[in-house]
C-alpha cells in the first residue's frame, strides 16, 4: 500500500519510475566565459604580485648609499631599476652628469616591449634632462616614448615645452605648459615656465598670474620672483615690479641680473630726489658688473635725463649708441639732450639717424604682416632678417635666417647669412647662454609652418595653437 503511494507521488512530480535527480547541463559558451575569467582573475593576481616585488625591490635598492648605488650601477650588465634608481639619486644630488649616465644606460637596456611602469618613468627623467641640456635629438625619442605609455605624467609634456622654447616657439611651448599645470597644479617649474613662454611671446599681461601661482608654491624661487618683475616691467608697472625684483635680488645676492633689472625698475619708477639718488647708485655699479649694459647705459641716461641733469644724460646716451648704433630710442633722447643744451646741429643728426631707423621698422612691420600671410616663403623670412638686423635685432635675424635656410635647403644665401650672423652674434643660437639683458625686447618674429619642427605635438600645439 505504502509503495503504491509512493509511486503515485513519484507520478505526480514528472518523476516517471525513477526518484533520481535530475542533471542540468551548462552551454559550452557558459564554461568557456568562466574559464576566461578564471584566467584572467589569475593574471592579474599574478601581475598584482609581481607588481608589488618590483616595488618592494625599488624601495630595498633606495635603501643603498650613494657609494654602493654607485658602483652597481657601474658595473657592467647593471639591471635598468638599479641605473634608474641611481640616476633619481643623482638628479635630486644636482649631479647632472652621473644622472644623464645612468638615465641613457637604463634606456639603452630597455627593450621596445617594454610598457611597465619603470620603463616609462626611465623614458620620463632621461627625456626631460636631455630637454633641460638643449640636447633635442637626445630628448624627443625618450620623451615620445614615455607621453605614448602615460600621457597624464606632465614630465614629458614639461620636456618637449622646453625644447619648443628652446627653438623660439613660445606659443607652442606654452601650450605644453599648460597641460603640465593642469596635470600637476603643484609643478612650479611648469607655473614659471609657462609665465615665461608668455613674457617671450609678447604677451606679458598673460604672464602675470602663472609667475603668481610659481612664486606662491615657491616662495624663495629667485627666479619666479625676478621673472613675475620683469612681467610687470615690460607693462610699465614699475611699482609693482620693482618688490618682485628686490626679493630675486635678496634671494640670490650674486646674481648681477637681478641687481640690474631691479636698479632698472628702480629708475624707471624713480619720482624724488632720493629715488633719483639711489636709483643712479644702483645702475652705475649694475653698468660695472653687467657685460653688455647698453640697455642699461639708456636706462641711466633716462633717469638724468627726467632730473634735468642734461649733460650727464646726453654722455649716457653718446655711449648707448656706441654700442648699439641702431637704437633708435637712443638716438631720439640724444638729439632731445643735445637741443636742449642748445647743440642744434648735433641735435639734428641724432634726428636724421633716429628717421633712418623708424622707416627700417616700418620695413620689417609690413614684412611681418607679409610673412604672417605666407610663412612658407622663404625669400619673405630672408628680407625680414636682414631688416631685423639693421632694427638691432639679431636674434630676430638669426632665427628668420635659419628658419629661410630649412625652407629652401638649396638657397646658399639664407645659410651663408644664418652663419654670419651667428658669427656676429654668437649669444643668439645659445639664447640660454647669453646676456639676458642683451636679448630681452627682441623678438624672433613670425614663428616657422609647424612641420618644420621635429618635435611630436599633443594638445593646442598640435593644432597649431599659438596659447590664449
Amino acid at each position: 500500500m505504502a509503495g503504491a503511494k509512493s509511486q503515485k507521488r513519484n507520478k505526480a512530480h514528472g518523476g516517471g519510475e525513477s526518484s533520481a535527480p535530475v542533471r542540468i547541463s551548462q552551454p559550452r559558451s557558459t564554461r568557456l566565459r568562466l574559464s576566461f575569467l578564471l584566467l584572467m582573475l589569475l593574471f592579474v593576481m599574478a601581475t598584482g604580485v609581481s607588481l608589488r616585488r618590483e616595488k618592494i625591490r625599488e624601495w630595498w635598492i633606495e635603501r643603498s648609499s650613494t657609494a654602493a648605488l654607485r658602483e652597481s650601477a657601474q658595473t657592467q650588465g647593471a639591471d635598468v631599476l638599479t641605473l634608474f634608481v641611481y640616476g633619481k639619486r643623482s638628479f635630486r644630488a644636482g649631479d647632472w652628469d652621473a644622472a644623464i649616465g645612468a638615465f641613457d644606460a637604463a634606456f639603452a637596456n630597455l627593450i621596445p616591449s617594454d610598457k611597465s611602469d619603470l620603463a616609462q618613468r626611465v623614458c620620463s627623467y632621461d627625456g626631460y634632462l636631455h630637454a633641460r641640456r638643449g640636447e633635442k635629438d637626445k630628448a624627443v625619442p625618450p620623451l615620445t616614448r614615455a607621453r605614448d605609455l602615460n600621457s597624464d605624467d606632465p614630465t614629458p609634456h614639461l620636456g618637449f615645452g622646453i625644447l619648443l622654447a628652446e627653438e623660439k616657439l613660445p606659443g607652442f611651448a606654452a601650450t605644453q605648459f599648460q597641460l603640465v599645470t593642469q596635470l600637476d597644479p603643484e609643478n612650479v617649474e611648469g607655473w614659471y615656465r609657462l609665465g615665461r613662454a608668455y613674457t617671450e611671446d609678447l604677451k606679458a599681461h598673460q604672464a602675470v598670474d602663472p609667475l603668481k601661482h610659481a612664486v606662491v608654491l615657491a616662495p624663495k624661487d629667485a627666479a619666479s620672483h625676478s621673472e613675475l618683475g620683469v612681467a610687470y616691467a615690460i607693462q610699465s608697472q614699475f611699482p609693482m615690479a620693482v618688490p618682485e625684483l628686490r626679493r630675486a635680488a635678496e634671494l640670490d645676492p650674486g646674481n648681477v641680473y637681478y641687481q640690474a633689472s631691479l636698479a632698472n625698475a628702480l629708475a624707471m619708477s624713480a619720482r624724488t630726489q632720493q629715488e633719483y639718488h639711489d636709483a643712479s647708485i644702483l645702475l652705475g655699479n649694475a653698468i660695472k658688473n653687467v657685460p653688455d649694459s647698453s640697455s642699461l647705459e639708456f636706462t641711466l641716461g633716462l633717469l638724468h635725463l627726467r632730473f634735468n641733469n642734461i649733460e650727464v644724460a646726453r654722455e649716457r646716451f653718446k655711449r648707448s649708441v656706441a654700442v648699439r648704433p641702431a637704437d633708435a630710442e637712443a638716438w631720439y633722447n640724444l638729439s632731445v639732450a643735445e637741443l636742449r643744451l642748445g647743440n642744434k646741429a648735433a641735435s639734428e643728426e641724432a634726428r636724421k639717424r633716429y628717421q633712418r631707423l623708424s622707416d627700417i621698422r616700418t620695413e620689417m612691420s609690413n614684412l611681418e604682416k607679409s610673412v604672417s600671410s605666407t610663412p612658407s616663403d622663404a625669400l619673405l623670412r630672408l628680407r625680414l632678417a636682414k631688416a631685423y638686423e639693421r632694427a638691432g635685432n639679431p636674434l630676430g635675424a638669426y632665427w628668420q635666417a635659419n628658419t629661410s635656410a630649412r625652407l629652401s635647403p638649396n638657397d646658399k644665401g639664407a645659410a651663408s647669412y644664418r652663419e654670419q650672423v651667428k658669427r656676429k652674434y654668437p649669444m643668439v643660437a645659445a639664447p640660454g647662454n647669453g646676456n639676458p639683458l642683451a636679448l630681452r625686447g627682441q623678438a624672433p618674429g613670425p614663428p616657422p609652418p609647424p612641420q618644420l619642427t621635429s618635435i611630436p605635438l599633443t594638445g593646442g600645439a598640435a593644432n597649431g595653437l599659438q596659447g590664449p
